[in-house]
């Protein structure tokens, strides 16, 4: 503990309003201040609700504030004392009535704890000081650390008492007045149809509506009107009950709501308009205004008319039959006598050496299938056998991995009787014409076929 001297040089220095750093420092060359009147940022307006003790674990809670293991700094010219902002406002370690779940933690710079009364520390909470009052004493590895909990609930005395009242809103206003800093507040009173009901137990006001009703009477709602030329919402009165017509959004119009809101929204429709009539947008940046053919085939955009666009219609001659499948127009040929031709592109995944291909409908009889393995990208087209032929399909086996997606392997398959003329390496049965036999009987088209 500090003795008889230094307690008389604290208490002096702290009547002068100043903070205590050294013994035998005179007062004026102290350079933290101490004030003992309270000023209104010393003013603890919550105090009430710091807990009367706490125990651990040690977290902050409410208006209190733990702080653990603070580092101090050292106070400019001494060797014993030390100071911190977060050490302003720190609670008393003695603010518990019987506990002590208030008190300082101290340790060196290491972590080493520094029980209390080693080296006559003290704190002063005002300024933030922590003083060895024994500096012979004092331990080494300084500056030290802190644990301890600070009071973080507001502050001051302005706007602790009622100087006035202001009624902020449209409505009539509830505040009457200011009457020895007491505010006056009008009272609520029910008109027709309205009850009012209050509860002290939670500080509520209920106000119920009471005057609804479908039988009439003074102050009852009895019906409702649409009020504008549009399709009207609200449907009949049923007893006491109101009853409106569902909102469904239509095409390109989207409804959400929640309790209290309904949100309208466009979901692809709308927007670009030509003297009064809306086009369709295609996509956040444009508005479809035309088309383009754009192979070198016969084209099958006809043109545009407001919202419209106009396609031409597939029509097939003689021998050619047109169909929809899995929203596909299938093309084929059909002879008089039953002979059935399908021709065909399929494009072909990246990373695969076989495959199977639909053709997208049943032949009456196993077909004959030639084809060609096309890459327009100029990368290499490597071999590949056809096999597994049935009435609805085939596979294909391809000498190397397909390296990319931008191969694609055109065939033709017909159960026709008439010669095919194919460019390949291998063997070939099905018509007129030369061939020449490989290994296992197999067949590698590389270059392309004709009819």
């Amino acid at each position: 503990m500090p003795n008889t001297a230094q307690i008389g040089d604290i208490l002096f220095k702290k009547g002068l309003g100043i903070g205590t750093t050294q013994s035998g420092r005179q007062f004026f060359e102290e350079p933290l201040k101490s004030r003992l009147f309270v000023i209104p940022n010393q003013f603890w307006i919550q105090a009430d609700q710091i807990p009367s003790d706490v125990t651990p674990p040690h977290v902050s809670q409410g208006v209190i504030q733990r702080v653990n293991d603070y580092q101090l700094t050292a106070v400019v010219g001494t060797t014993n004392a030390y100071s911190g902002a977060l050490l302003v406002d720190a609670i008393p370690f003695n603010w518990a009535a019987t506990g002590t779940g208030y008190n300082y933690n101290l340790s060196d710079s290491a972590g080493s704890p520094i029980s209390f009364g080693v080296g006559d520390w003290t704190v002063d909470t005002d300024a933030g000081i922590l003083m060895f009052n024994s500096p012979a004493a004092q331990p080494s590895n300084m500056p030290p650390r802190i644990s301890f909990y600070r009071y973080s609930g507001r502050k001051g005395i302005s706007g602790t008492y009622i100087s006035g009242g202001l009624n902020i809103g449209g409505g009539s206003g509830i505040a009457s007045g200011i009457i020895n800093n007491v505010l006056q507040l009008k009272s609520f009173v029910g008109g027709s149809g309205i009850l009012i009901s209050g509860n002290s137990q939670n500080n509520t006001l209920t106000l119920l509506v009471t005057g609804i009703a479908g039988g009439g009477g003074a102050g009852t709602v009895t019906n409702a009107t649409n009020l504008s030329p549009g399709s009207g919402v609200f449907y009949q009165l049923n007893g006491s009950t109101l009853e409106f017509k569902g909102i469904s959004g239509g095409y390109g119009v989207g409804i959400t709501g929640d309790n209290n809101t309904l949100t309208f929204s466009a979901t692809g429709l709308l927007s670009y308009s030509e003297t009064g009539v809306f086009y369709p947008r295609y996509n956040p940046s444009g508005f479809i205004t035309g088309g383009e053919n754009i192979g070198n085939g016969i084209s099958i955009l006809s043109g545009r008319s407001n919202s419209n666009l106009y396609f031409y219609s597939l029509s097939g001659e003689s021998g050619i039959n047109l169909r929809y499948e899995n929203n596909s127009i299938i093309i084929g040929t059909r002879t008089n006598s039953g002979t059935a031709i399908v021709f065909r592109s399929y494009n072909l995944q990246s990373g695969i050496s076989i495959t199977g291909i639909e053709f997208g409908f049943t032949f009456p009889s196993i077909p004959k299938v030639i084809g060609t393995l096309k890459n327009n990208s100029g990368e290499p087209i490597m071999l590949y056998h056809i096999s597994g032929i049935s009435n609805t399909g085939f596979g294909i086996n391809f000498s190397d991995t397909i390296i990319s997606n931008n191969y694609s392997f055109e065939y033709l398959a017909t159960t026709g009787d008439g010669r095919l003329g194919i460019d390949c390496i291998g063997s070939f049965s099905g018509g007129g014409g030369s061939s020449q036999t490989v290994d296992e009987d197999q067949i590698y088209l590389r270059t392309r076929y004709f009819v």
